[in-house]
């Protein structure tokens, strides 16, 4: 009877990483959905950068759309542990945007 219940919960519980990993999936397919466009913007802000112009959904778009580095020219991917992932790079001193940029080439421009 308990390895019954023990074999319950680990179905339960991988169920429940099943359904969370579909609903990440569904929103990383997604970028141009309004919540992830605003908290992306949010944290733009809160990282001192600044839209040229004011134009953030300008500057958002322009990020959204670009799929090469600027400097390098490698292909741009989402996702968190690539050195070719996708950052918006900008001037941390007076907050400038300076282009979109790979995560190697963003990182090559801090030093």
């Amino acid at each position: 009877m308990s390895s019954d219940l023990g074999i319950n919960y680990l179905i339960e519980r991988d169920l429940r990483i099943i359904k969370l990993a579909k609903e990440r999936i569904a929103y990383n397919a997604n970028p141009n959905d309004d919540k992830r466009k605003t908290r992306r913007i949010c944290d733009w802000k809160r990282s001192g950068v600044i839209a040229p112009l004011n134009d953030w959904e300008g500057l958002y778009q322009h990020y959204i759309n670009t799929k090469t580095c600027d400097d390098c020219n490698v292909d741009l991917v989402s996702g968190n542990f690539t050195c070719n992932k996708k950052c918006l790079d900008h001037c941390h001193f007076t907050g400038e945007f300076r282009g979109v940029v790979c995560h190697r080439c963003n990182f090559l421009r801090g030093k």
